[in-house]
């Protein structure tokens, strides 16, 4: 803490002797009154300077303490500051390997999409291949028997037999979903509980 220097006292006290003993040699008191009065206002001067050195002094311990306090404060601020800006670039890194692991999710899932379009409409034709191969099998009945498609070349209308079921067939496939003569025939309804 640097601190102002005082007024010297002993300067002012010779300085007022001085001229008293010069007063007195001179031998005119007036002389000495007045520079009395001018020993007066110098010192009334020291006292207003040392009342003015004091409070700035106490100004300056209060600057003084109050730089350390902001020093602490900035030493604490910049602390915080590199660390949030640590915190920041690690979730900047972190956020960018999100974004790219979300392009390779939304990559697998396209291809997961596409794999169940495929397998769906695989699926559907294995269960029309089954249902078909169902009705082929249990369509025709003889003696509430069924009589597989194998088979068929026995009956002597075969070939209506055969024309028949291909056309009922492509119905069926083509959208029409209900097959009459399937459930009249062949007891589609009591084999698996639904309407073909």
């Amino acid at each position: 803490m640097t601190e102002i220097p005082p007024p010297p006292k002993k300067r002012i006290s010779q300085l007022a002797l001085v001229l008293f003993i010069i007063g007195i040699l001179s031998g005119s008191l007036p002389v000495y009154v007045v520079l009395q009065q001018q020993v007066t206002h110098l010192q009334d001067e020291v006292k207003r300077f040392r009342t003015s050195y004091e409070e700035t002094n106490s100004s300056l311990v209060v600057l003084q303490n109050d730089y350390e306090n902001l020093e602490v404060q900035y030493n604490n601020v910049s602390f915080t500051y590199y660390k949030l800006k640590n915190d920041y670039n690690s979730l900047q890194s972190r956020y960018s390997r999100l974004q790219f692991d979300y392009g390779g999710l939304e990559s697998q899932v396209s291809n997961l999409e596409i794999s169940l379009a495929i397998w769906q409409e695989l699926h559907i034709g294995t269960a029309l291949e089954t249902y078909y191969d169902y009705v082929r099998a249990n369509c025709i009945t003889l003696n509430l028997e069924p009589v597989g498609e194998e088979r068929w070349w026995t009956f002597p209308n075969y070939y209506n037999l055969s024309v028949d079921f291909a056309a009922n067939l492509a119905a069926h496939d083509a959208g029409d979903l209900w097959w009459p003569s399937l459930d009249e025939s062949c007891n589609y309804w009591n084999y698996t509980g639904e309407y073909s």
